[in-house]
């Protein structure tokens, strides 16, 4: 049948359609050089979000630690002696927003 060949297989509609569910995360890096306080080693921080699919979510974060490395030229996470991110959902008392994420990372700016 002509028109059912033109249809894409339901596997390559994944990426448009999916279920989204944003993280938020928090990566740091230990910048070298003593620190400000009695020079101890200080890191440098970042704190955002993400959009991930379903697909992403279920195992395959490093595309979360490649879109996150690409966010500065300091946060570079692979092969880096004491870098790390966490990463965490909102919490249940900002998901009444629309986006809980952003309002999330909002709070934890302030």
């Amino acid at each position: 049948n002509f028109l059912v060949r033109r249809w894409q297989p339901l596997a390559m509609a994944r990426g448009a359609y999916c279920q989204v569910t944003e993280l938020l995360y928090v990566a740091f890096v230990p910048e070298p050089g003593p620190g400000p306080a009695r020079g101890s080693s200080t890191l440098f921080v970042k704190l955002g979000y993400r959009e991930m699919t379903e697909e992403d979510e279920g195992g395959d974060i490093d595309s979360l630690i490649g879109y996150i490395e690409k966010k500065s030229d300091k946060l570079r996470l692979t092969n880096a002696s004491g870098a790390g991110v966490f990463v965490f959902r909102p919490p249940a008392s900002h998901r009444i927003f629309g986006r809980a994420c952003r309002a999330a990372e909002a709070s934890l700016k302030t």
